[in-house]
This record gives C-alpha cells, sequence and structure tokens, in this order.
C-alpha cells in the first residue's frame, strides 16, 4: 500500500438486492428508525415512505414479527443524511447482499455457519428481553456493549462479557448489561460435550464480571449485571453454583426460553446491603398504544 494512502469506505448502492440471512435486531432497528424520524412525528415519516404508520410503530415499539421489506428499509434510509444509514437498516433488518450471500453458498464453511448460528442466538436474546421490557411499560436505550474504557476502565486489565447492555428508566437510570451463555445440551454432529467442558467455558466467560465486582466493585456502582441462558440445565447446574456468595452489586441469572420467547425465569445473587430484590419480570404487562415511543431521544451507540 502506498505511503499516505487513506481506505474509504463506500456506501451501500441502493440498487442492490438484499435477502434476510439472520434474525432481526429489533433495538438497534428501532433506535434507527426514530434516529431517522428527527422531529417529523410517525404519520409524516410513514407517509414519506409509503407505509402506514403503524408499521413503523409496531417496528420502533419492538412488536414487528418479521423483518421489514427491502423496498421500506430503502425508503427508509433515503430519509436520512447519514450516507451510511442503508448499511446500518441493512444489518439491523438481518439482511445482507444477495449477490455476496449467493457465493458464501457455494462455499462449504462451518465456522461461517457457527457464527451466524451464534450472531442469530444473541439477538433472539437481545429482542426477547427488549420486547418484555418494552411490554411493562419501561423506556430503554441501546448500547452495543458496556464499555471498557473511561471511567469504568479497570486497573488491572480486566476485561468483562457484554453481549450488549440497556440503559433503564426505572425510575432512575441505570445500565443493565447481558451477557449471554449461548450454549445447548443438545447434541451437535451426533456429540455433546461434557459437562466440565460447559463449566470450563462458562467460568472463562465470566471470570472477568466476578474479578471487577470483587477487586474493583465501584466499576459497577450503576450497572446491574445479568448471566443469560436459554439452556435450562445449565441454568440449573450454575444456579445452585453461583446463588451463594455475596456480591457487590447486582447480579442475576436469567432463563430464557426461545422457543416461546419469554423470560422464564430470574434468580438473583446475594448482594451486601441488598437482601431483598423484585425482577421487572414479575411485573403486570402493561398495554401499550402503537403510537408511543419508547426509546426517547436517539443517542450514539457505544
Amino acid at each position: 500500500m502506498e505511503e499516505g494512502f487513506v481506505y474509504k469506505r463506500k456506501p451501500l448502492d441502493p440498487n442492490q438486492e438484499f435477502v434476510v440471512v439472520r434474525v432481526p435486531d429489533k433495538l438497534a432497528l428501532g433506535q434507527l428508525i426514530t434516529e431517522i424520524r428527527g422531529e417529523r412525528t410517525m404519520a409524516q415519516l410513514a407517509e414519506q415512505c409509503n407505509v402506514s404508520p403503524s408499521t413503523l410503530s409496531r417496528a420502533v415499539n419492538g412488536k414487528m414479527t418479521k423483518p421489514l421489506s427491502q423496498e421500506l428499509i430503502k425508503a427508509l434510509a433515503a430519509k436520512s443524511d447519514d450516507p451510511f444509514m442503508l448499511e446500518r437498516l441493512v444489518r439491523a433488518n438481518g439482511m445482507a447482499d444477495a449477490k455476496t450471500c449467493e457465493e458464501r453458498k457455494q462455499m462449504a464453511h462451518d465456522n461461517l455457519s457457527l457464527r451466524e448460528e451464534r450472531l442469530n442466538t444473541e439477538r433472539k436474546v437481545k429482542n426477547i428481553i427488549s420486547t418484555e421490557l418494552l411490554r411493562r411499560g419501561k423506556k430503554i436505550q441501546y448500547m452495543e456493549r458496556l464499555e471498557i474504557n473511561g471511567e469504568r476502565r479497570s486497573q488491572y486489565g480486566l476485561r468483562w462479557l457484554s453481549s450488549f447492555a440497556l440503559v433503564i428508566e426505572d425510575p432512575k437510570p441505570y445500565i443493565w448489561n447481558f451477557a449471554i451463555i449461548p450454549y445447548t445440551m443438545e447434541e451437535q454432529n451426533g456429540h455433546r460435550p461434557p459437562l466440565p467442558f460447559y463449566n470450563a467455558r462458562i467460568m472463562e466467560n465470566l471470570s472477568g464480571l466476578f474479578l471487577t465486582d470483587a477487586w474493583e466493585a465501584d466499576l459497577f456502582a450503576t450497572v446491574k449485571n445479568s448471566i443469560v441462558f436459554i439452556d435450562p440445565v445449565l441454568f440449573t447446574m450454575n444456579e445452585d453454583r453461583f446463588i451463594g456468595p455475596e456480591m457487590n452489586n447486582e447480579f442475576s441469572l436469567l432463563l430464557l426460553d426461545a422457543d416461546t420467547e419469554i423470560v422464564r425465569c430470574e434468580t438473583y445473587f446475594v448482594q451486601k446491603g441488598n437482601p431483598e430484590h423484585k425482577s421487572i419480570f414479575a411485573e403486570p404487562v402493561t398495554d401499550q398504544s402503537e403510537e408511543d415511543d419508547p426509546w426517547g431521544r436517539p443517542f450514539d451507540t457505544i
């Protein structure tokens, strides 16, 4: 590469064809639509995109049941001043370039398939949690992950698992970090790894969270950490292991049912000075109008 050469990424061509390849990211998609809307009403944006206001409201409120059409994605991108908005919308909607996808189909790539499966699992978890919170009238803001810099930089170089994070207003704002454990006890290719394998991998993923709470508790002073399981056997096993020692900050275990798309259980760790916890997911579901906007104003993701 010649000295002084600067690589410039080009925006996606709106004439490209896009296809759905993974689960949409409802959180990211809803916030992108809110960002595009700006000072317009939802009805005004919907009219400009030639779609019903209820369609956009369902997407913003996390009530969409399938990906948005590529026609709507392109129309929304055209209403934004961000030259890369189409790329952001395509990614959040679970889409990819059709030509590239066809080329990948010709290549047998197990690692790529595993990566897509892991990404789909994480998006399902994010969608389930955000939908359950929105159904209870909670205002949420989306973060890609809990940052490890600035005020939250570890002096020991500790890193922690953060699959994604939310800013919750309940009523005071706080950060809720989610660490997803995507493993299941189901057989894959006729083989099921032994429990010691899962134990080692889970502890490897969570050690940074636990050490930070023990050694640098102030870094989590405004943070709630939840460890998310999708396998009931692994959840129960770790519930028995982890619920006992006192933690300095707020920690919980979540069990999700990916088939019914609900949070089945939340179990709290014992926290010093705060023996009682009430789960948000135990609160009653409130009816929310499709015109309500639970996102607040958009902000830059981290």
